[in-house]
Parts: structure tokens; sequence; C-alpha cells
């Protein structure tokens, strides 16, 4: 049990899968429900605002200590979660679990939000800038370690949705594609307007860059694949091969291959230099998102199936892992630039990450509390970035030794023993703040 920083109130937890909030003036009891087990863990903030929750339910839930209304729920654990504790400025949340994890969330930070669906995502090589878009007339841009929005770009020409977004490596050019039959090339300095594609077959559902930058790709939904020198403002070819929309495109790490998916169930390779189809791989899904290995040995494919990710290996075809972990449909999957980790996006809300050495799944990113749409890599291979339909876009650290740096920065010292003991208990007490 614990009392509410600012007026007479109790907070309890229970194993029958509930909290309560207890007035104590007016005996009024408030129940917080929203856990499906046991609920062992319970924090509240320093200002009294928020409520913590934990429980064998692998989640953790956030509520108004005021109302009792469910403010957000986090799912990053892969098990019981402990107790929590938050760090004094409240900023920060600190949990632990039975997956032997400790992971810290910047519950102000990390966050940016958006006031509709969030569609569209691209994160610059460096990790600096975000972009994000969706059900908006606005294309927004943030700086990602100031966590602000450093300006809109004017999407009304996309007609209510922006589908795609892409910043080329040195993070100087912006590619936005949606409704209204076209993509459009901005200059991420100046916020201005470059260039426009106009497509003949309906809205550009996918646009990517060429890993050196010179030529921009895109895909709509009639099924057509342009390829266009952005330097020359002129197209380099057009390709019919799908008979449905394009919903996945992305070019190979050495910029030899470029891979597309469509409603028509197939996944196509092209040669990237002269257009040419080199491949057809069928799929029994409806692909949705393709990610080359960083050494183009390999392709991961999702789609709208039952939520896994096929694995294909580019030599001879053959498909030599299946990922199955997600209970909806994965809209998006990334490799890491140094090629250790892949991560997939899904509408169970969901981010996961795998270890490419054996495909086994490394950890699990919930904080979203709608479908996960899209995730992008920095260079750093640790700095991930996610958009939802909750109309959220979220930056990750995945490095457990910036994670420990992260605390100690925020807590301002080590852990104390009751502390650690809480969040680590089957490990022995380190010191491990400089």
């Amino acid at each position: 049990m614990l009392f509410t920083a600012q007026d007479r109130k109790l907070v309890s937890v229970s194993h029958d899968s509930t909290g309560i909030i207890w007035d104590l003036d007016t005996q009024a009891t408030t129940v917080l429900a929203g856990h499906i087990d046991a609920v062992p863990g319970l924090a509240i903030s320093p200002d009294g605002h928020t409520i913590v929750t934990t429980g064998y339910d692998g989640t953790i839930r956030l509520w108004d200590s005021q109302t009792g209304r469910p403010l957000r729920v986090i799912v990053g654990h892969i098990g019981i979660v402990g107790s929590p504790v938050f760090t004094p400025d409240g900023r920060t949340l600190v949990t632990a679990g039975t997956d032997r994890t400790a992971i810290i969330w910047d519950l102000a930070g990390s966050v940016f939000l958006h006031t509709d669906y969030v569609t569209a995502l691209a994160l610059s090589a460096d990790g600096r800038v975000m972009a994000t878009g969706g059900h908006e007339p606005v294309i927004r841009l943030w700086s990602v370690p100031d966590h602000r929005e450093i300006a809109e770009l004017d999407a009304t020409a996309h007609e209510g949705q922006v589908t795609e977004l892409a910043i080329n490596h040195d993070g100087t050019v912006l590619a936005s594609g949606g409704f209204g039959f076209l993509a459009r090339l901005w200059d991420i300095r100046r916020g201005t307007l470059i260039d426009e594609l106009p497509s003949a077959n309906g809205s550009v559902e996918e646009v990517a860059f060429s890993p050196d930058g010179r030529l921009l790709a895109t895909g709509d939904y009639g099924g057509m694949l342009r390829v266009r020198d952005i330097n020359g403002h002129r197209d380099r070819y057009v390709r019919r091969g799908h008979r449905g929309a394009i919903k996945a495109l992305a070019f190979s790490a050495d910029g030899r291959t470029l891979a597309t998916g469509a409603d028509d169930g197939t996944v196509r390779l092209w040669d990237v230099e002269s257009g040419y189809e080199l491949k057809v791989l069928s799929e029994p899904n409806l692909p949705v998102g393709v990610a080359f290995s960083p050494d183009s040995k390999r392709l991961a494919v999702s789609g709208r199936d039952n939520g896994s990710v096929r694995i294909w290996n580019l030599a001879d075809y053959r498909q030599v892992a299946l990922l199955n972990g997600h209970t909806n449909y994965v809209d998006a999957v990334a490799y890491s630039p140094d090629g250790h980790i892949l991560a997939s996006a899904s509408w169970d809300s969901t981010v996961r990450l795998w270890d490419t050495r054996d495909y086994s799944l490394l950890a699990v990113f919930g904080a979203h509390t709608k479908d996960a749409r899209s995730v992008v890599f920095a260079d750093d291979s640790h700095t991930i970035a996610t958009i939802s339909h909750d109309g959220t876009a979220m930056v990750w650290d995945t490095d457990p030794e910036n994670a420990i740096r992260t605390v100690c920065a925020k807590v301002g010292r080590d852990l104390t023993p009751q502390e650690w003991s809480q969040l680590i208990p089957e490990s022995p007490y380190l010191r491990v703040c400089p």
C-alpha cells in the first residue's frame, strides 16, 4: 500500500488483478482494472499525479491518481514485472522482471505526439532528426535530442494522409508519399519543396532512397514501381510487375537490388541499374514489410497473416527462418546497421527485437496503446524509432550500457541496496555509477 503525496488517498494492489484507490475522507473507492493476472508492483510518482502498477501479465500500467483513468500501457518484459521505481524528478521509471532484464523508461522525453493516426516515419542516419506524418495535413520534423518539434511541412497535397516517409543518408532530403497521386521531395534544412513526382496509378504507398542517395524509388497503389534520378529530375525507369498495390519497398545495402512487396502476394527483386526483374518470391501472406540484411544476403518479409516474419536466403532463394510471436499483422521490419538485430512492428501494439544469429527473441517493447506501424534504426544500431495509430512516435535506446549511464545521470547516484533488491532481486548488489 502507498499514500499519494498531495491528498488523503491510499492505493493498494492485489493478486485479484486489480488496484484500488481509497479516499480516506469520503470512504469512496476507485478500482484500477486492466491487468489480467496478479498485481505485485506499485509506485506513485513524486508529484502524486500518476500511479504505476505492474503485473504477472508482463504489463506496466499508468493511471491518473485523481480519477483512476488509465493513461498508458507499457509492455517490454517477457514475464512477471516486479516493483517499479521512479527517479526523483518523476520523468523516468525503472522496472525489472523475471526475464532477467531491467528497463529504463523515459516517460516524457521519448514520446512525440500527433493529434491523429501516425502512419509514416523516417529517422536520419545519425538519429538526430525524425520525420512523422499521418492523417493530418502536415509532416512534422522533430529534434530527437531536444525532444521538440522543429518544423511543419505542408502536406495538404497528399489529400488527408501521408503514407510513407524516407530521409536520405546524409540527412538533407526528405521524401514523402501519400494520397493525391504524387510523391514529394523536401529540403530538410530549409523546409522547402524541391520536386514533385506525379503518379498516374493512385496514391504513392512507398518511398525509399538508394544508399548513395542518388535514386528515389516509389511504389503506388496501382502496382507501378518508379525509380527516379534525383539530381537529374528524371525517371530512370518505370516497371509494372505487380498486380496489386505496392506495400513494401527497400534497397539492399550494396545498392544493387531493390525489393518490392505487394497485395498480389509476391515479393519481387529488381536489378537497380537496369530495372530488370531478377526473381519473384511467392508469399502466403500479403507482404507489407521488407528489409535486407546489411550484407545484402538475406531478406526479411512481414505481412498480414498470423503475425510471422519470414527470412529468405538470397543466394538460393530459400526460406531459412520463420519468426513467430506477434499476435497480429506485422507491418514493418528493419535490420540494425551492424546486422545483429532484426526489429518487427506489429498491430498487436508491440515491437520485437530478434537476435539475427539464431533469430531468438531478445526483447519486446510495448509502450504503444494501438498498433505499431513502423520501426527504423539509426546508424548507431541501438537507437530505434517507432510509430503507432495511438498518435505517438517513440524513440528507444536498446543499449544496456547506455541504460546504465542514463539511470546514473537521472538518479544522480547508485541504486540503494533496497532499490536494487526490488528491481534486480536475482543479482547481487553492485555499484555501477561512476
